[in-house]
């Protein structure tokens, strides 16, 4: 039987690892020895949430519930530690929290028939208690270090000069504890007997899409916060990128095929195993589907769909599109270039200045990329509108997400993006003005 280790990252994105490489050495030495998920994203914005969807392997287990505090799992599948625990192994959970000597560690979905979750503010006594677990037979465990999360305290991170020395200082620490788990796992000669899943729950948006009450992350479900990094070391397999969109519901189903571990109650919105099976896309979310907004904070709920090359979000103003390839931040909502069409398709509307070279060079030199863009918005809607409905079954009336903000286009700050504002236009001739509005109506056409 082989083991099974959980590396939690916390508030770790694709972002952070590519903002500071430096940082990462032990997490990109163990990645290159993996299969790494390039299209990988939280199935939520907040740490409880992404643990639920990983222990369970759905993100709907906790949507009943209109708080975080204390919510217990729904049941729709059965915890992979207390599946694994029926299976021989021992599980377990160890947390490195800098908070624990005030606030202990807890974590309220953590089976209450299973060892009790293990915390601790000195990561030397974390490694011993590695040590000890690994000792005997196979072993489940899943390890949360919390050292990177915003409110953690420790002596040289808070001795910092500058915000960015101060995270990165952060990520450091994460990173070394990696290293020193890996390191274990060789010289006690168990790496070679032991998947591992290195994985980051959400990451952190420093208000790039406004203050939100001052949170970094639990906000809407943008590729800053969702985008993040995933990979598992299989003994014995080749290191190789997987390329399609994966969520983190789907890794209780992967691991458990990984271990012949057979879920006997499957639940038909569980996540899928990604090493034999493909996602067209994957969802996320900020609050629970029974959770009301909130308002003092400006964090209202939203669902987002995600593919290989495009988000689609949906919040209340409605919805957003952005390519997160060219646009990790989501800053250029794509849908200022666009007007709703016939049948759900996009219309392309050429603002003023449709000459200007680069924005030319894209949408009137290549309008295949319109095209593309229209095909994904048709499929991510449709979709996105599917798990939306699906979302409020479990919401009460009052919670649930007004469907008709998957029919209307957010417009904020949409005056940003008119090239009236930037270009008169007396610059341009007639015919290059003329030449605008014939080629956004055919733009689109095939």
């Amino acid at each position: 039987m082989k083991n099974i280790l959980f590396l939690h990252l916390e508030s770790i994105s694709n972002q952070t690892l590519r903002l500071f490489p430096d940082a990462f050495p032990c997490v990109r030495a163990l990645r290159a020895r993996s299969v790494v998920f390039r299209n990988f994203f939280a199935s939520a914005t907040s740490s409880l949430m992404a643990i639920a969807s990983v222990w369970h392997g759905n993100s709907f287990e906790l949507d009943h519930a209109t708080a975080l505090d204390r919510v217990m799992p729904a049941g729709l599948c059965r915890n992979i530690f207390s599946m694994l625990s029926d299976c021989g192994y021992h599980s377990s959970v160890a947390c490195l929290n800098m908070n624990h000597p005030a606030e202990g560690t807890r974590i309220c979905i953590w089976p209450e028939n299973l060892e009790p979750v293990y915390g601790t503010d000195a990561p030397a006594d974390l490694l011993a208690r590695l040590d000890s677990i690994t000792g005997a037979g196979p072993f489940a465990v899943y390890v949360w270090n919390l050292v990177s999360h915003v409110e953690q305290h420790d002596a040289e991170s808070d001795a910092a000069a500058t915000l960015a020395d101060r995270f990165e200082s952060k990520y450091r620490q994460a990173d070394w504890l990696v290293g020193e788990i890996v390191s274990l796992l060789e010289t006690k000669g168990l790496l070679d007997n032991t998947v591992v899943v290195l994985m980051g729950d959400h990451g952190d948006d420093l208000w790039t899409h406004g203050l939100k009450g001052g949170f970094l992350h639990a906000i809407e479900p943008y590729a800053t916060v969702t985008a993040v990094p995933m990979s598992i070391y299989l003994p014995g397999t080749q290191p190789y990128v997987y390329a399609g969109p994966a969520g983190t519901v789907d890794i209780r189903n992967t691991v458990l095929g990984l271990l012949d571990c057979r879920d006997d109650e499957p639940f038909p919105d569980a996540g899928i195993n990604l090493l034999i099976q493909k996602n067209r896309m994957v969802f996320s979310q900020n609050l629970l589907a029974n959770q009301a907004g909130s308002p003092s904070s400006s964090i209202s709920k939203a669902y987002a769909a995600m593919n290989e090359d495009y988000l689609l979000l949906a919040g209340r103003q409605g919805l957003e599109f952005y390519d997160h390839r060219l646009d990790p931040s989501n800053s250029c909502n794509l849908l200022n270039f666009f007007a709703p069409g016939e049948g759900g398709a996009l219309r392309f509307i050429p603002p003023d200045g449709f000459g200007v070279p680069h924005f030319n060079e894209i949408f009137r030199r290549f309008p295949v990329h319109a095209r593309h863009m229209n095909d994904a918005f048709i499929a991510l809607r449709s979709g996105l509108a599917s798990f939306v409905e699906k979302k409020n079954s479990y919401a009460e009336a009052p919670n649930r997400f007004p469907l008709s903000c998957l029919a209307a286009f957010n417009r904020s700050g949409s005056q940003d993006f008119s090239f009236a504002c930037a270009v008169p236009k007396r610059s341009l001739t007639a015919r290059a003005l003329r030449a605008a509005r014939r080629i956004g109506k055919r733009v689109l056409e095939r």
